[in-house]
């Protein structure tokens, strides 16, 4: 009896191959990972900059108090509290200042006009980053005015490896780096 050759894959051929393009759909899963936490980051970064280009532009529309030297605060606080950011100093720029209706059908001043473009402000970027800070300083003299807005932030993302993940953890111990954006405007 004559044996015919056999042709075909083995068993172990198979499970070689299967464990290689297993190995390649865990890479592709992490990249795909990583693309979508980028994607998140990158538009997260962009919302900022609108937000605060949105600020800078109501400044230089409200330069009766932005850029008078005796109006101008020099430092302006803002944190996230509940779901707006609210401004910790100076008091006269606090939502409380703003009238109902946030200058809509109501003649403000320009203290009310600023603290009412604050709030809005606060409430836009709460979404786009809930635990945000805002630092607004403003340099008085000599004149013109000149303010930084600096927005600050933890940022999540994907690390592509341990070595990389550990690169990125602060301090803290936590693996969400601190952020900062800034923009210099002359109301």
């Amino acid at each position: 009896m004559k044996r015919e050759h056999q042709r075909g894959f083995s068993l172990i051929e198979v499970m070689v191959a299967v464990a290689i393009i297993a190995v390649g759909l865990l890479g592709l899963a992490k990249v795909d990972a990583m693309s979508i936490s980028e994607g998140h980051v990158s538009s997260v970064r962009s919302v900022i900059a609108m937000d605060v280009s949105s600020l800078a532009a109501a400044m230089h529309s409200n330069a009766v108090f932005w850029a008078d030297t005796s109006n101008a605060p020099a430092t302006v606080q803002m944190a996230a509290q509940n779901k707006t950011i609210s401004v910790s100093s100076p008091s006269t720029l606090s939502a409380s200042v703003v009238p109902s209706g946030a200058c809509q059908n109501v003649v403000c001043s320009p203290v009310q006009i600023a603290a009412t473009d604050l709030a809005t402000f606060g409430t836009a970027l709460y979404q786009a980053v809930p635990l945000g800070t805002v630092t607004i300083t403003c340099n008085t003299a000599p004149a013109p005015v000149t303010c930084s807005i600096a927005v600050s932030w933890q940022e999540s993302s994907v690390a592509i490896n341990n070595s990389v993940l550990n690169a990125a953890t602060n301090s803290n111990g936590n693996n969400s780096p601190l952020q900062t954006y800034s923009m210099m405007v002359q109301p």
